[in-house]
C-alpha cells in the first residue's frame, strides 16, 4: 500500500482591510479652521456630506476628501454672488459648487476650460443633473464679457443668467486671475488648486486663508 497522505485544509489568503465607507471618509476629513467674514449657515447633516463625497468621486479629478469638504465649508460662509471655475476639466468640483450653490443660495456657477470635443461631452453628462438653469460654461474664453447682467449660453444648458458679482472664484489651471479680480464681492472667496499660483492681496483685504487637500483658501473682508 501507498504511504498515507494526511489532506490539510488551504488557509484562505490574508485580505486587506477593506476600504472606508463614504460615511467613515466623511468622518474622517476634519473641517478647516478660520475666522470667517460672515456668520456660517446650517452645516451639512453627516450622510449629506458623506453623499456629496461619493458623487465627485464618480467624476475624474484632483481634487481630495479634505478639499471638497473645505468648499463645502467655504460656500457655508459665503455671501451671495456667482461662483466662477476657472479649469473645470470633467466637472468633479463644478458638480459640487452647484449642489451647495443651491444649498445655501449663492448663486449661479460659470465654468472655463479649454476643452476639446470629447472632454466636454464627459463634463456637461457629469453636471447635467446637477445645473438646473444655474450651471452653464465658457469654452476657452477670458471674461468674455462677464459683468452685471451677463448671459452664457449653450446648446447643452440653454441661458444662465449671471449676478456679474462672484463669491468664489475657483482657480484650478495655471490661467491668470488678474481679469476676475475686479468682480470680487466683500466676504468672497479665491481659491487656487491644481499647480494654479496662489493669489497675493494686501493683507489688509484678507479676512482668512488656509490650505486643504492641495488647494489655498482666501476669503475677503466684508
Amino acid at each position: 500500500m501507498g504511504d498515507a497522505v494526511l489532506a490539510f485544509p488551504v488557509s484562505a489568503p490574508l485580505c486587506d482591510d477593506p476600504p472606508p465607507t463614504f460615511r467613515e471618509r466623511a468622518a474622517l476629513v476634519r473641517s478647516p479652521c478660520f475666522w470667517p467674514a460672515l456668520p456660517g449657515k446650517a452645516p451639512l447633516s453627516p450622510v449629506e456630506r458623506a453623499g456629496l463625497l461619493r458623487l465627485a468621486a464618480t467624476i475624474p479629478g484632483e481634487a481630495s476628501d479634505e478639499a471638497l469638504v473645505a468648499f463645502i465649508e467655504a460656500l457655508r460662509h459665503a455671501p451671495p454672488g456667482d461662483i466662477v471655475e476657472i479649469g473645470s476639466g470633467a466637472g468633479r468640483t463644478a458638480a459640487l459648487l452647484a449642489w451647495l450653490s443651491r444649498r445655501y443660495h449663492v448663486g449661479s456657477v460659470l465654468c472655463r476650460d479649454d476643452w476639446d470635443t470629447a472632454a466636454l461631452a464627459d463634463f456637461e453628462i457629469a453636471v447635467a443633473p446637477l445645473a438646473d438653469g444655474r450651471l452653464n460654461y465658457l469654452r476657452g474664453c477670458e471674461t468674455a464679457g462677464y459683468g452685471a447682467a451677463f448671459t452664457a449660453s449653450t446648446a447643452a444648458f440653454g441661458e444662465t443668467q449671471y449676478q456679474g458679482r462672484i463669491a468664489m472664484l475657483h482657480i484650478a489651471s495655471g490661467a491668470a486671475t488678474a481679469e476676475w479680480l475686479p468682480f470680487m464681492t466683500p466676504a468672497g472667496w479665491i481659491v487656487t488648486s491644481g499647480g494654479a499660483s496662489p493669489v497675493n492681496l494686501p493683507r489688509e483685504r484678507v479676512c482668512a486663508v488656509f490650505d486643504a487637500g492641495g488647494a489655498r483658501f482666501l476669503q475677503l473682508k466684508r
